[in-house]
């Protein structure tokens, strides 16, 4: 690790290329950045983003595990912020995934409460009968 350390930090001061990265809380995870800098595009620095703010732009992915995954993970440790809400429930009916669907229901539930209801209704039109299950589920118990 002081190696790896040691490393960067000369090449940062050869190429006078320095970035600096704020503190961030423990809820989040690291992702690869662009590049540190235009003349060192060959190493690229970790940064670290909240954990929400990740799933987010994870829902937004091509891959549908990796949508489902996201979907899910806002639901354990969503917040009922504005975007959160939003983004769930376009997932709800909007994706082209029934598992994305079914886990977008299940996490909106658990994060907008009664506020899920209208689109927990439109969910019960979906095509996929375990998207519709899981809405009369989430209907159930808001009742």
């Amino acid at each position: 690790m002081a190696k790896k350390l040691s490393l960067v930090l000369f090449l940062l001061i050869q190429t006078s290329c320095f970035v600096l990265l704020p503190f961030v809380e423990d809820d989040s995870v690291e992702i690869q950045q662009e590049s540190v800098c235009k003349a060192h595009t060959e190493y690229r620095a970790p940064i670290r983003i909240n954990k929400i703010d990740f799933a987010l732009r994870n829902l937004r992915s091509n891959n549908d595990a990796t949508r489902t995954s996201a979907a899910t993970d806002l639901g354990f440790y969503g917040e009922k912020r504005p975007e959160v809400v939003e983004a769930l429930k376009t997932a709800s009916w909007k994706d082209r995934s029934k598992w994305v669907r079914r886990a977008a229901v299940k996490s909106l539930y658990k994060l907008a409460g009664r506020g899920a209801i209208p689109s927990l209704k439109v969910a019960l039109r979906d095509s996929d009968p375990w998207v519709v299950h899981s809405a009369q589920q989430a209907l159930a118990k808001l009742r």
